[in-house]
């Protein structure tokens, strides 16, 4: 997990070795966590474990620092127009008040980045990018705004970003947010404050778990005691519920359990939204970039789609392993790891759509030996039991 994570306290860059970026938490991780290099970002990768963080978000409930993350100003006249075009989404069906998730293409249909955009209104949107992509994205976005009356700001570095994920989260947000967060319902998200500090919360969450963003404004780089302010507010008020603070480890491990891909691992500018079976948010009566390529290829067929594997025996798969079949090569996967809540290893990968059917076995070769597994639809864990929508007569006694 640690090496996939490409730990690293100093990396070589053009000239010698070059320190890494810090998020506003910084002075808290580095006296509590494990740190790594992650995008270029020395954050902490686990600060009890990761089973032990993983299993908190799952039962109770885990903050986590993900200021890391790119977050832009989308403003102006045509700020929706210019979001229609840019994302594949239909944005004629989200209204003020709404998050939603998205993708951005390039004109093969590839995907640049899967972004949350929360609507504030018609000519106000905030954006949040993966880190790796940040530069990319901003690029990508300016240059397809030369025709639209749109102001585009890259506002990371002024603005912390923290997540609060588990069945106990609204429990927690209730003790220091002064709104009710029962009202805010799931792709939803409005202003209030945490301790005198201006924040946004959203409720969307990258763990599977019901959970909520919260994004502290007017929070720059070099004031980050308004940051861990809250941050530390969090963690105090959350401590009667068995609040953990968490890493990089178990956000990775959630999100692979909930079936979420990852930038860079399972979805890149080579792989579709049809082949990563993201088409749910692809609106094809729009006239957004990349929609001809897709046209075409759902029109083709694919060569390629995204599953989700389970191993038969006690092996961990690995980002990278062959999927075979009858010792014939279908497919590799893009993710993989032991689950902690379910005790077995998982995994993502892609395979030719006619060796895609549930429950069909297939073999993974780990370090050069077959290994079963079961292809399976994501999430991995009982619906009825975890994740956000689990069955709300076991939230009162989770």
């Amino acid at each position: 997990m640690i090496k996939a994570l490409r730990e690293r306290l100093l990396v070589p860059g053009e000239s010698g070795l070059r320190e890494l970026q810090r998020t506003h938490l910084f002075p808290y991780h580095k006296d509590h966590g494990t740190m790594i290099d992650f995008s270029g970002f020395s954050l902490p990768v686990w600060y009890d474990g990761i089973s032990q963080e993983h299993i908190a978000v799952r039962k109770s409930v885990g903050l986590f620092d993900v200021s890391h993350m790119g977050r832009f100003r989308v403003e102006g006249r045509n700020a929706t127009s210019f979001l229609d075009h840019m994302l594949t989404t239909d944005l004629s069906e989200i209204s003020d008040g709404k998050a939603f998730y998205s993708l951005l293409c390039n004109e093969s249909g590839g995907i640049v980045d899967d972004v949350i955009t929360l609507r504030e209104d018609e000519s106000n949107y905030l954006m949040v990018v993966n880190s790796s992509n940040r530069q990319k994205d901003y690029s990508w976005l300016r240059k397809g705004s030369i025709k639209y009356e749109v102001t585009l700001n890259d506002i990371s570095d002024s603005v912390a970003l923290l997540a609060l994920q588990g069945p106990k989260a609204e429990a927690v947000l209730q003790r220091i947010v002064d709104f009710d967060p029962s009202h805010l319902t799931r792709f939803t998200h409005r202003s209030g404050r945490i301790s005198e500090e201006e924040v946004i919360v959203s409720r969307t969450g990258y763990t599977g778990e019901n959970g909520y963003e919260i994004f502290i404004l007017h929070s720059p780089l070099n004031e980050p005691t308004r940051a861990i302010k809250v941050w530390e507010k969090i963690l105090s008020e959350g401590r009667s519920l068995d609040i953990l603070p968490c890493g990089l480890g178990a956000r990775d491990t959630l999100r692979l359990e909930a079936g979420f891909s990852l930038y860079g691992a399972d979805i890149d500018e080579t792989i579709s939204p049809l082949e990563a079976r993201l088409e749910w948010v692809v609106n094809f009566g729009g006239d957004f970039v990349g929609k001809a390529a897709l046209e075409k290829q759902k029109t083709q067929g694919l060569a390629k789609i995204r599953v989700g594997l389970v191993m038969k025996d006690r092996s961990i798969p690995r980002a990278g392993c062959k999927i075979v079949e009858n010792g014939k090569l279908i497919g590799v996967i893009t993710s993989g790891s032991f689950s902690p809540l379910l005790r077995v290893g998982i995994a993502l990968g892609y395979v030719s759509p006619v060796k895609a059917e549930i429950k069909s076995r297939v073999e993974i070769m780990i370090r050069g030996s077959p290994h079963e597994a079961e292809i399976t639809n994501p999430p991995f864990y009982d619906t009825g039991t975890y994740g956000w929508n689990r069955v709300k007569a076991r939230l009162s006694g989770s």
